[in-house]
């Protein structure tokens, strides 16, 4: 207090539970969480260094929208790094500003296993939800 004036006061700690706390074990392709057309999966980077893998087979081609959605911030920086990777060569990359709230993909998969590598861009915590929706032409 600036001017010596004797003021009573009182801190308050609160504990919240987190909810999506870093439970999901897939960090490296080896263990990446399966992701189904149409099944939402929600993950949490816990920190710039988490990654996240989703790994999806394909027995024919098959086009999908990639729907990846978040809480909107109010920062125009890239948050996240989506790639798409097979045999360990990146087939396609993006980046999503964190005030877009997300970003949804058309993308055609040829028949075979792909992985999907989310990771910050900058780091935000923040909960993601990513979905593989079937693609339907109007």
């Amino acid at each position: 207090n600036p001017q010596d004036v004797k003021q009573d006061y009182t801190l308050v700690l609160t504990a919240a539970a987190v909810e999506h706390a870093e439970q999901e074990p897939n960090d490296t392709a080896g263990v990446a969480s399966v992701l189904t057309v149409g099944e939402a999966q929600t993950g949490v980077l816990s920190s710039e260094e988490d990654v996240d893998y989703y790994k999806l087979t394909f027995e024919e081609e098959t086009a999908v929208t990639l729907s990846f959605t978040f809480p909107q911030t109010a920062s125009s920086r890239n948050t996240f790094v989506i790639s798409i990777e097979q045999n360990g060569k990146s087939l396609w990359s993006g980046s999503v500003k964190g005030d877009s709230g997300g970003t949804e993909q058309v993308i055609s998969f040829p028949a075979g296993e792909y992985y999907i590598k989310v990771k910050p861009s900058t780091w935000s915590s923040a909960v993601y939800t990513i979905t593989l929706i079937e693609y339907e032409e109007e």
